[in-house]
Formats: structure tokens, C-alpha cells, sequence
């Protein structure tokens, strides 16, 4: 954990967030699915604006993952539509489960922009990963 949820709490208060959870042990991917479901929705998300901490690939790629993210992989697997792209270490990545991970919100998509600008100000690092999207089988889109 780098940093307390009470900035971002009160940007995600203020534009309007519709749907919030910390990601936790069931990583990214499996917070959102939990979110997509709960709101008979689905999710598209690209790799390439998705945050992560720096060397998390470099260990990553050498085995340094815990069983943790196997299993949220494998439970998530039905569910999850992969650009074929993505190699098997970016997917464990995003099912890595946290002790204390960041803030997966959703807040209206004419508001991305202003939360950005606001999570900035308040010293929050912050970035737009993805969309939702119609409720379709996969459930969770994910793509370069």
C-alpha cells in the first residue's frame, strides 16, 4: 500500500462514483468481475493503462508470483476474454492478489477526465483502464 484511500474517497464522493472496492485477494480481475456482476454488467479494460508498480514484471517473469493469483486465474477463467497478445505473466499480474491494493471505481464516463484531474491534485495517482460494457459472455474484455 503507498498511500490512504481518504484523498480518493472524496474525489470518487464528489463526481458521483457509482460502484467502488479496494483490490484485495482477488486481485484486479476478480474485484471487477465481483463489480460487473453485482451490476448485471460487463467490463472491457486495456493492459496498457492498467498501473503497475515498478519490477512487477521483471518478477513476475521469473516465478516470483504468489499461489494466490493461480487460483483467482483459474476460478476467473470463464469469465475472462483475453487479445491474444497478452502473455501469461500479464494475466497472472492482474489477478495478483494484494494485502492492500489501490481503488477500483466507476464513475461516469463524461466525469473520467475531471476525477483524473482531481485525483491529481490531491496527490493521487490515477488512470482510466477500461469501460463497461453491455452484459455479454465473457464478462470481463481484456485487451492490449
Amino acid at each position: 500500500m503507498e498511500a490512504l484511500n481518504d484523498r480518493a474517497s472524496r474525489v470518487m464522493i464528489e463526481a458521483g462514483a457509482h460502484a467502488c472496492t479496494d483490490i484485495t485477494g482477488f486481485g484486479l480481475l476478480g474485484h471487477l468481475y465481483e463489480m460487473a456482476a453485482a451490476g448485471s454488467v460487463g467490463a472491457r479494460i486495456y493492459l496498457s493503462q492498467i498501473p503497475v508498480l515498478e519490477q512487477v514484471r521483471e518478477l513476475a517473469s521469473i516465478g516470483l508470483i504468489p499461489a494466490g493469483a493461480y487460483r483467482n486465474l483459474n476460478y476467473l477463467e470463464e469469465k475472462l476474454q483475453w487479445s491474444s497478445s497478452i502473455d501469461e505473466t500479464d494475466k497472472l499480474i492482474l489477478a495478483d492478489p494484494q494485502t492492500s491494493g489501490g481503488l477500483l471505481m466507476a464513475v461516469p464516463g463524461d466525469k473520467a477526465a475531471a476525477v483524473l484531474e482531481a485525483l491529481e491534485v490531491e496527490g493521487v495517482t490515477g488512470a482510466q483502464i477500461g469501460e463497461i460494457i453491455d452484459n455479454e459472455k465473457p464478462l470481463i474484455k481484456i485487451e492490449d
